[in-house]
């Protein structure tokens, strides 16, 4: 088990990739991330890189530069939060779970015999 397993909610590489165009016309594909409250305060208050997501308490809130990829954590970490948080989003269902279970009754098929 990793810190991160309660940081991070889902990593999604399918349709809510974001797109980033490189230099040289080079495309890159970015998964979509999703953090927990706590796991976006890490990023907040750079105990957590954004790079490489290294754990960054033992140095206490935006050293220099991470000690693991060298992302230059105090000058650049606010900066792309702020290009990459796309805001809260809800997860899950928006049915309660009794509404959820007569639905699923709904589209059960019994199997045939």
């Amino acid at each position: 088990m990793s810190y991160l397993d309660g940081l991070i909610v889902d990593i999604d590489e399918g349709e809510r990739s974001r797109v980033r165009h490189m230099s040289g016309g080079r495309v890159a594909y970015e998964p979509k991330i999703t953090f927990t409250r706590e796991g976006f305060e890490w990023l907040r208050t750079g105990i957590l890189c954004i790079q490489c997501f290294g754990d960054l308490r033992h140095l206490g809130a935006f050293p220099d530069n991470c000690p693991t990829c060298g992302f230059p954590v105090k000058e650049l970490q606010l900066v792309q939060l702020g290009q990459d948080d796309v805001g809260e989003e809800d997860i899950g269902s928006r049915l309660s779970l009794s509404d959820e279970l007569s639905r699923m009754g709904e589209l059960w098929v019994p199997p045939e015999s």
